[in-house]
């Protein structure tokens, strides 16, 4: 089976792709081939303007047989992915994958690393100095967010305030939708919470600001390719995001 790797960049009002085999292709040099449960966390660890990936991944092909690795990326001053030292030794990669969010636990401005193992559901949380530099957080930590029947967190700047809040994803594909409001989480319910209607069972979610209007949106994708695109309307109301089928295809549009 071959696995294909695509990249698309924001340029000239649309989002352009660059070919898996170029050199100029910002993640020319992630793994390629163990696309099978592969997961990328994306953000700007390190304070720097540009984002760093936690990449996780089965290196050597099926996943009964591959081992699970997290590799850390960061952006150097050529524009290309390069793997750097991580701090993530002490995780178990003898046979189980783990999945990761970026999340603000200490409320100290920058974002640090949620690591769960998928087989035995321990989470593991690794503070960021806010260099980008990580280091585990030993006993026991309480965030406010219930990790139990967890799919995914996803940290965005919901109101424009300079902090993080956060959505977090069931394993029904529900969502629940926290504010940090001076520094612990706190659930919004009912029309507080603008991701409450939406869907994202079997789906790749993404939630970011894909037109460039300075709030956050959501970009659905099937396992087929198949885009749907959730635009936020409002930035300081709690209307939810408007669903416009196969809109995404317009801005993937090469």
């Amino acid at each position: 089976m071959n696995y294909k790797t695509e990249f698309y960049f924001f340029k000239e009002g649309k989002y352009q792709v660059l070919p898996d085999n170029s050199s100029s292709n910002p993640i020319y040099n992630l793994p390629k081939g163990h696309w099978l449960g592969a997961q990328a966390t994306v953000k700007d660890f390190d304070g720097d303007g540009n984002e760093e990936i936690i990449w996780s991944y089965y290196l050597g092909g099926l996943i009964t047989t591959a081992d699970p690795q997290v590799d850390y990326f960061k952006l150097n001053e050529n524009g290309v992915y390069y793997k750097v030292t991580s701090s993530f030794n002490d995780l178990d990669f003898s046979q189980d994958f783990h999945v990761h969010a970026a999340i603000d636990f200490d409320f100290d401005d920058d974002l640090d690393l949620v690591f769960k193992n998928e087989d035995t559901e321990e989470i593991k949380v690794y503070r960021n100095d806010g260099q980008g530099n990580f280091s585990h957080v030993f006993g026991n930590v309480s965030f406010g967010i219930p990790l139990t029947n967890l799919e995914k967190i996803y940290s965005v700047d919901h109101e424009n305030d300079g902090d993080f809040d956060v959505i977090v994803e069931d394993s029904s594909g529900k969502f629940s939708f926290y504010l940090n409001q001076n520094g612990t989480y706190v659930q919004q319910f009912g029309e507080n919470n603008p991701y409450g209607s939406l869907d994202g069972k079997d789906l790749t979610v993404s939630f970011y600001d894909v037109d460039r209007d300075g709030d956050i949106d959501a970009l659905f994708l099937d396992e087929d390719g198949k885009a749907k695109y959730y635009e936020n309307l409002t930035i300081d109301g709690n209307k939810p995001p408007l669903v416009i089928d196969d809109r995404a295809k317009v801005w993937l549009t090469t």
